[in-house]
């Protein structure tokens, strides 16, 4: 893995803390909002949340990584709950830049979808769609916008988030190496998060965003 540049990436979730602070600290709720769904969820969950985190309550969750020290921190400000996502756990004296990093960009979508699955869907579980390819991102940004009808925003320069209220009410991310207004040919992920769907719903939709992929770019990567 390529090392992280220090960042800090923060969401305000409309959420009381204790309900936050559970999200981020039992498998079974982290299992809702982090990343997507795959074979290896619960083993990742486990070693980052679990074996390799220590809490310390109310305010902040230490994460390792061979040497360097990440932290997730929790404020409770009101009815909402000022989350971030650290790394190192200092950052004085550090100039920050707009170059991409993958595991900053992560923690960006990953907070995100926490915010989404505590206000619209507490107790909830999602269904995924995780698309993976070589694509030029404004065309996969267009894509998006076609399909998904819904509210857009831009959380960084390489990262776009949809709220939806098709998908059962669901959220799109898309995220980029490259700026997402650019025409250049570049690593673009797009997550899909769906609630309620029933097994032949979600297998139309797997289908459609295959096709819609394959359009895009060659080589597309689907895990659902």
């Amino acid at each position: 893995m390529s090392e992280a540049k220090p960042f800090r990436v923060e969401v305000v979730v409309r959420t009381p803390h204790i309900e936050v602070w559970r999200a981020l600290t039992e498998p079974n709720q982290v299992k809702r909002w982090f990343g997507w769904d795959y074979a290896g969820l619960d083993d990742e969950i486990e070693l980052m949340f679990v074996a390799n985190a220590r809490h310390e309550p109310p305010g902040r969750i230490l994460m390792f990584e061979g040497e360097d020290q990440s932290a997730i921190e929790v404020e409770a400000d009101g009815a909402h709950t000022i989350v971030r996502a650290v790394y190192p756990a200092s950052l004085e004296d550090v100039e920050l830049d707009d170059a991409y990093d993958q595991i900053e960009e992560g923690w960006r979508a990953f907070l995100l979808q926490l915010g989404d699955y505590l206000e619209r869907h507490p107790g909830k579980r999602r269904r995924t769609i995780r698309l993976t390819s070589e694509a030029k991102p404004i065309a996969v940004l267009a894509a998006v916008a076609a399909e998904v009808e819904g509210q857009s925003r831009r959380a960084s320069p390489h990262l776009s988030v949809t709220t939806t209220d098709s998908y059962g009410r669901g959220l799109v991310v898309v995220d980029s190496s490259e700026p997402l207004d650019s025409a250049d040919t570049g690593r673009v992920n797009v997550t899909i998060t769906t609630y309620g769907l029933d097994d032949q719903h979600f297998a139309r939709l797997r289908a459609r965003w295959q096709a819609i992929s394959n359009e895009l770019a060659k080589h597309v990567e689907m895990t659902a």
